[in-house]
């Protein structure tokens, strides 16, 4: 039971909070379980904008802060002090000295926003509601979790809060597009805003000749019909697409075989929102306000608001306040609707949709932020709802917990910023930042990792494909101009264009957590699961240090005992080691490995297609009997399992077939027609 007595926050008699200041009470009507706790800031006035100071975490040994560096994505940091916890930190995760785990989330409350961060008197918690003045004094702004199992704590955090809410659903209670399961090609690293249509054709030639065609793709900014930074209408650029969206759409689907069509538009239309003097201003004169750039205090002023305000050329600065409208949120649906629906007659099967959390920056003073974003993503999710498939939808640059949240049908959303193919750094600071970030977000919403491209000029294309191979994101690749590694593309995505994608999302290990894994002899290590095995992923994410790291399988959370197989994805090797074994691994600059491992139960484990980083995602049933073992395979290839005896014989599709064993690692292999839905069966004496 958590309580409050002498300025202390304790559950069942362990301190948690040494320091409570006044204004602070725990929300006792609040039905969630004991696993947390509501806290309620009031004050004696109402307020807009408010702060308490003075929150002292007790027996902090290290913590793990998610902040904003920009108003829409969130960033990773490590520490041991309460006054190095960034401002504008939306998830902070602790780990005690008494090695229990406490988990901090501030969370949205009667339309207000709240953020953390720490100072020299402790932790501070301000809330704000994007508007120049408020009606309460009080909001329950804070959860609070405390846990041996940091996983179970997050998991809890996340029903609870969602409980609290009431509006958004959480990860695994929304469906999924049927396209995250189909390799992905996106415009936006090829082409940027200069694409169009015989460019994306001719890209689309490139991935056909190396043997794997995607299919979706993603036509993003750079298609519109817009002046400067405001949408005119819908419509293409007749210039860059002169044969019009439909058209390009129809070519894609029958010459290149891509299924799902998907473009880019703005949560506002276009960055600047709606020109006042375009077409769609005709059709909605009376549903738009002019745009005011401005933003209440807990909007995040660091960092490139991505064409918001801070770099925006004089040129668009001017178009921005003098020709940029947005509409109101009960006119909203209007125009999501009428956009969707012309979408849907050009054969477009989704959206992915843009600068969702610059929203504060349109609708200073329009009403409180979170309850106005509730609105405004409400309306977007009915109208792709509608017109698409209720998941059929991105959610870009929408990191803020007021589209985190309430999310209520769509799932997808990015979660990092964007993948830079050219900056070294960001080769590794990618792949961190979405690692971390999906211990928090993807309890809410299932992370999409951005795209990458195969043939990287720096060398990173096999360390981004292998992070995506474990993420369980989308996997959508972006190449230069017709350059593509077709050896990097087979090892994400099958012959007839899907992936194997893991059946949960990719976390930190324990001993990550609570860690920076840029440090002599750490690396950051990163796992999932599939049906039948598990798969870690080791990366050295220092750029000029090799690194020493140990790991065991028990590494990864939920392996806690027994023996294991495990594949080494690089050299092929397999092996056997207990749950609490620990190996030794150097990893060199821009270094990995991925690692298949599965249980051994009567003598055998499956492992799976042996070319692929995610090899024991190709099995979709395996029913072992003991003397005879049954699998169904997605896809042809050569399958590998350990097993300790020799078959009798093995079964293709009924027919008898030769096979490998090696009685010195036990690996059985088999080689099976690259086609799908293949049949399997061993025999054993």
């Amino acid at each position: 039971m958590f309580e409050i007595q002498n300025g202390k926050l304790t559950s069942n008699g362990v301190e948690i909070i040494r320091s409570i200041p006044k204004g602070i009470t725990i929300e006792r009507d609040a039905n969630i379980p004991e696993s947390g706790t509501l806290l309620t800031f009031s004050k004696d006035a109402p307020f807009s904008v408010a702060n308490w100071d003075g929150i002292k975490i007790s027996k902090l040994r290290r913590f793990t802060a998610l902040y904003h560096i920009e108003p829409f994505w969130l960033s990773p940091t490590f520490g041991t002090k309460e006054k190095n916890i960034p401002s504008h930190t939306a998830a902070l995760w602790i780990e005690r000295r008494d090695n229990f785990k406490v988990v901090i989330i501030p969370i949205i409350s009667k339309g207000y926003r709240a953020f953390i961060r720490g100072n020299n008197l402790g932790l501070s918690l301000m809330v704000d509601n994007n508007c120049r003045i408020g009606k309460e004094n009080t909001v329950t702004a804070l959860y609070i979790g405390i846990d041996e199992d940091p996983y179970q704590m997050m998991e809890d955090a996340a029903k609870n809060i969602s409980q609290q809410i009431n509006v958004g659903r959480l990860r695994v209670e929304k469906k999924l597009p049927e396209w995250i399961d189909k390799l992905g090609y996106c415009t936006w690293n090829t082409f940027g805003q200069s694409v169009n249509e015989s460019k994306l054709i001719k890209m689309l030639r490139a991935y056909k000749k190396a043997g794997i065609m995607p299919r979706f793709v993603l036509l993003d900014d750079g298609w519109q019909k817009k002046f400067i930074i405001s949408l005119l209408n819908r419509g293409v650029n007749s210039r860059k697409f002169p044969a019009g969206l439909k058209k390009l759409v129809e070519l894609c689907k029958s010459k290149f075989k891509v299924e799902d069509f998907l473009v880019w538009h703005t949560f506002q239309g276009y960055w600047g929102g709606i020109h006042i003097r375009g077409g769609y201003s005709k059709k909605f004169k009376n549903s738009l306000f002019r745009v005011r750039p401005h933003c209440g205090p807990s909007f995040p002023k660091t960092g490139n608001l991505g064409l918001m305000i801070y770099k925006l050329t004089t040129k668009e600065l001017i178009s921005l306040v003098s020709g940029s409208g947005m509409m109101l949120p009960e006119k909203m649906g209007e125009f999501y609707n009428d956009y969707h629906e012309w979408l849907k007659t050009q054969g477009v099967d989704g959206v992915k949709v843009d600068n969702q959390s610059g929203m504060s920056h349109f609708a200073y003073n329009l009403g409180y932020q979170a309850d106005l974003m509730r609105d405004y993503h409400k309306v977007l999710e009915d109208s792709v709802a509608s017109h698409f498939s209720e998941s059929s939808i991105i959610n870009c640059m929408s990191m803020g917990n007021d589209v985190i949240f309430q999310t209520v049908k769509s799932n997808i959303t990015r979660n990092s910023q964007d993948y830079f193919p050219k900056r070294d750094a960001w080769q590794v600071n990618h792949v961190v930042f979405n690692s971390y970030n999906d211990f928090f977000t993807g309890q809410f919403v299932h992370p999409d990792w951005d795209m990458f491209q195969t043939a990287n000029k720096l060398g990173w294309g096999a360390y981004q494909a292998a992070s995506r191979a474990i993420s369980g994101s989308p996997i959508c690749v972006s190449d230069d101009f017709a350059e593509v590694d077709a050896k990097i593309l087979k090892k994400i995505a099958l012959p007839n264009g899907r992936i194997l994608r893991c059946e949960s999302i990719a976390l930190p290990t324990q001993d990550c957590l609570f860690q920076n894994p840029a440090k002599p002899r750490r690396a950051l290590k990163i796992f999932n699961h599939n049906k039948y095995n598990s798969i870690l992923g080791i990366f050295n994410v220092m750029l000029k240090h090799s690194t020493i790291i140990n790991f065991s399988p028990s590494d990864i959370y939920g392996i806690n005992e027994g023996n294991y197989a495990i594949f080494n994805f690089n050299d092929g090797h397999l092996e056997t080691i207990n749950a609490e074994e620990d190996s030794v691994l150097l990893l060199d600059v821009k270094g990995f490995v991925v690692y298949t491992l599965a249980l051994i139960e009567n003598g055998f484990a499956p492992i799976g297609l042996v070319s692929m980083y995610n090899s024991g995602g190709i099995f979709e049933s395996i029913e072992n009997l003991g003397s005879k073992i049954s699998i169904r395979l997605k896809f042809g290839g050569l399958i590998g399992f350990y097993s300790e005896k020799k078959p009798n014989k093995m079964l293709i599709n009924g027919e008898d077939c030769d096979f490998l064993y090696d009685s010195a690692s036990n690996f059985l292999k088999v080689s099976v027609p690259m086609k799908e839905d293949q049949s399997l069966e061993i025999f054993f004496n």
